[in-house]
């Protein structure tokens, strides 16, 4: 009898074994990558956290977000977009009516752009629940609404967002949306929480640590400037700045090799595989150094990733070296130089990358996931009054999606296959 148990639990373990190898499927169940739990298949997950992804953020539907507003307001608010000014609304949230909340444009590159243009006022938005009375939706005080710009697909972020999440990278909650203004269809866009208490307190079980947004300046690289009002490229978003903890760890990253005494290295081997092996160069990645967050939780830093609708091919990106996947001297993104040098943490890294390329990212899986979102988004891309692309260039969009992972799963792999046999091999960079 024992014997026999034995063996059952041997054959258990090789059937899951099978199946945490095999890749995935859609829906409920998620992408088991690194070893990582994910949303869906965590049972620790909170009762408000399920009730967040059913009615605010859910990934198998779109939901109206209808804004009502004074219309001279929104009329000056677009008038002067560039102002990123606040104006009081009320916004019926799947449902979910608060009143008193603010709205105001929002973005960097896609902000401007919609501003020099003549035909268009689809600008990306920000509410903020809490800017006028102390309250949230669900927990959540802001919420930015993504107008797509630069993505025919409507795809990018959203693709980038959920490989994140299956990777186990602290990811904001995310979900499509249908805008309404005063009554009358304004746009398709995509939904996604701000790093805030609300999104901290869900990935690290508190919100009191040091809280910072890399806005492209100097020292948004992370190299070693020497005092911390010399980097001008973090911008604090917390209350304090726990001691300059901050310097502490630039310190170690760039003059030390105790790096996990300061950064939680395996999340930061997994930023960096998502943004190379998605080809997202709109990042640390490039010479825009920009686009992610770090926050520091007990005396660790993590880097949170942000932004990623010019991710699959926005800015090229096919044929990125892996093993220095900047579109600079590596040298010049420490995080980059300083982890991959050291061997174990390369192997790591290249563990990471082989479980996207098998997982999330292999070609029958990725295509399966655009058909779901396809079948689901199409009709509201039809339908959406103000997008900046027609019906035929989403599609295009798609393929094009579709077509620069197969390209660069590929480029990836070979070299993922060549280093295994080579070590020290030099390919080629990415152009951005």
């Amino acid at each position: 009898m024992k014997v026999r148990a034995q063996l059952f639990l041997l054959s258990l373990c090789s059937i899951l074994l099978i199946i945490g190898l095999s890749g995935c499927s859609f829906g409920e169940t998620s992408f088991n990558l690194t070893g990582a739990s994910t949303n869906a298949s965590d049972n620790e997950q909170s009762a408000d956290e399920q009730k967040l992804d059913e009615t605010v953020f859910p990934k198998d539907k779109v939901v109206d977000v209808k804004i009502t507003i004074d219309e001279t307001e929104f009329q000056s608010m677009l008038d002067n977009a560039s102002a990123e000014e606040f104006k009081e609304a009320t916004v019926e949230y799947n449902g979910q009516k608060l009143e008193n909340v603010g709205l105001r444009t929002k973005g960097n590159l896609s902000l401007n752009s919609v501003v020099r243009m003549t035909d268009s006022d689809r600008y990306s938005f920000k509410i903020s629940f809490d800017e006028y009375v102390n309250q949230t939706l669900q927990g959540i005080s802001k919420i930015n609404l993504n107008n797509n710009y630069s993505d025919a697909s409507y795809m990018r972020e959203f693709l980038s967002y959920e490989l994140a999440e299956q990777m186990g990278l602290p990811t904001p909650k995310y979900s499509y949306v249908n805008v309404y203004v005063n009554g009358e269809l304004w746009g398709f866009y995509l939904a996604v929480e701000q790093i805030g208490d609300a999104y901290l307190e869900r990935n690290f079980g508190n919100a009191y640590g040091a809280l910072y947004k890399a806005n492209g300046g100097s020292g948004s690289e992370l190299n070693w400037l020497e005092t911390i009002d010399a980097y001008t490229g973090l911008d604090m978003k917390s209350e304090k700045s726990n001691d300059d903890i901050l310097l502490d760890m630039l310190d170690e990253l760039n003059n030390g090799t105790n790096y996990e005494s300061v950064l939680d290295v395996d999340e930061a081997l997994k930023f960096i595989a998502l943004n190379a092996v998605a080809g997202n160069f709109d990042s640390y990645l490039s010479e825009k150094k920009h686009n992610y967050y770090l926050y520091e939780d007990d005396g660790l830093f993590n880097i949170l990733p942000w932004d990623y609708n010019m991710s699959f091919g926005g800015f090229g990106g096919s044929g990125v070296l892996i093993d220095e996947p900047t579109t600079g001297t590596v040298a010049d993104r420490p995080l980059v130089d300083k982890l991959l040098k050291v061997e174990a943490y390369k192997e790591k890294y290249h563990e990471i990358i082989q479980s996207i390329l098998n997982g999330y990212l292999a070609e029958e899986n990725f295509q399966a996931r655009i058909a779901e979102i396809k079948a689901m988004i199409s009709s509201y891309v039809e339908a959406d009054p103000s997008s900046f692309y027609t019906y035929e260039q989403y599609e295009q969009g798609v393929t094009q999606v579709i077509s620069f992972n197969k390209t660069q799963t590929s480029s990836v792999a070979q070299q993922l296959a060549h280093g295994r046999r080579r070590h020290g091999w030099r390919l080629w960079r990415p152009t951005a």
